[in-house]
């Protein structure tokens, strides 16, 4: 803060400033309104230079001019003080563009055409008071809460052109403010590894602001690196020492599902036969039950189980998920078969076998009869039937 006076007509002891509410620590927070008192307690008047206003002006980055004011002015016996701009004083033609306190002693509205305040008219101290808020905008550096205190001489903007008091002293910053800007936050989601895993993070970083800080999160645990979660979407809220605050939301996405497959998934094998399986989706795989399979890892395996078998195979991915499905193997027990007849015959008579049989696979039957009368492993008759005829041309079975 900084205090332009007229050193002939005025000096730093003469001026005190207040403001309300004092600023926390030096500093304000965004959006906060604050009330600029400038109390003149004393004017050496020399000549015609009477006291004729005051304004603020040269405001830092941090303050919102479109919200400066003024709040209350100073009485005076004869004439007021208004809160004025834009207008021009007679005496030197000048064109007053600062908003602020102008006295009018003649009422009339226009405070460039008349005196100022004399000592004699109205008493001190003399107070003014103005309003403006901080920025709600930390972007860019905007934390600069300096100004300038103007207290003018009628041979500024009055109609007198003695310059007696014309001579502006700039004095050492008396205060020091700035702006508290709120924090910032940047949230880092980790994903869950697997398809409705709940393994997923999320790294909340904050920049500015004043610590120590709070987290509060609209589900899941609190602090700044949740973890254990499942997908979904995730807004924290951060809160500094000055109850500042900054938000924000991230989403936390469900990897597709994996999906194993078994070729083929139904098959039907008599007793002692063998068949192979092939699982695919994944990258590694385990298959259980063990019995009647040549392998338990690996994409194929050959099974052979003396009765029907489902047999689950686990997949693994590359995020280590796992999922699963199962192949069911089919085992029919192999027809039992009895030959009668008669055992002794002469050469070249023909005779009656029947070979009947049976099976365990109820309701099925069995449908073909295979007869090997040398047996030299050579089919010599089929039939669908379980009786053949034969002549006897030599000994044999």
């Amino acid at each position: 803060m900084s205090v332009q006076l007229y050193g002939q007509c005025i000096n730093q002891s003469m001026i005190s400033v207040t403001l309300n509410p004092p600023p926390a620590n030096g500093a304000y927070n965004p959006g906060q309104t604050v009330t600029i008192c400038v109390t003149v307690n004393n004017y050496n008047q020399l000549g015609a230079n009477w006291m004729h206003g005051c304004y603020l002006s040269n405001f830092g980055n941090g303050w919102n001019t479109a919200t400066y004011q003024g709040i209350s002015a100073p009485q005076a016996n004869t004439g007021q003080y208004i809160w004025a701009s834009n207008f021009t004083s007679t005496a030197f033609g000048a064109f007053i563009t600062n908003p602020g306190w102008y006295f009018d002693l003649n009422n009339d509205g226009n405070p460039g055409n008349n005196f100022g305040q004399s000592n004699s008219n109205g008493p001190f101290p003399r107070t003014f008071c103005f309003s403006i808020q901080t920025t709600q905008n930390c972007s860019g550096g905007n934390t600069n809460l300096s100004f300038s205190i103007h207290v003018t001489s009628d041979g500024q903007t009055g109609s007198w052109g003695n310059s007696a008091c014309g001579a502006i002293v700039n004095l050492s910053p008396q205060t020091s403010i700035t702006l508290n800007c709120g924090p910032t936050v940047t949230l880092t989601p980790t994903h869950p590894s697997c398809n409705n895993a709940c393994n997923g993070s999320i790294l909340a970083q904050v920049t500015g602001g004043t610590g120590p800080y709070t987290y509060s999160w609209n589900q899941g645990p609190g602090g700044n690196n949740p973890t254990g979660l499942c997908a979904g979407t995730y807004t924290v809220t951060v809160t500094d020492a000055n109850n500042l605050t900054a938000q924000a939301s991230v989403t936390l996405n469900n990897p597709p599902a994996l999906n194993i497959s078994v070729n083929p998934a139904q098959t039907t094998l008599c007793a002692g036969q063998n068949t192979t399986l092939t699982a695919s989706g994944a990258v590694s795989y385990s298959w259980t039950p063990a019995a009647g399979l040549s392998a338990t890892t690996g994409a194929s395996v050959t099974a052979s189980p003396a009765a029907t078998t489902t047999y689950t195979v686990t997949g693994t991915d590359a995020n280590n998920c796992t999922a699963t499905a199962q192949a069911t193997v089919t085992v029919n027990p192999a027809p039992t078969v009895s030959i009668t007849g008669d055992n002794t015959v002469c050469l070249g008579a023909t005779f009656t076998l029947d070979g009947s049989g049976s099976s365990v696979q109820a309701p099925s039957v069995i449908n073909q009869y295979a007869w090997d009368f040398n047996s030299d492993g050579t089919v010599d008759f089929t039939s669908a039937s379980p009786t053949a005829s034969h002549s006897v041309n030599q000994a044999g079975t």
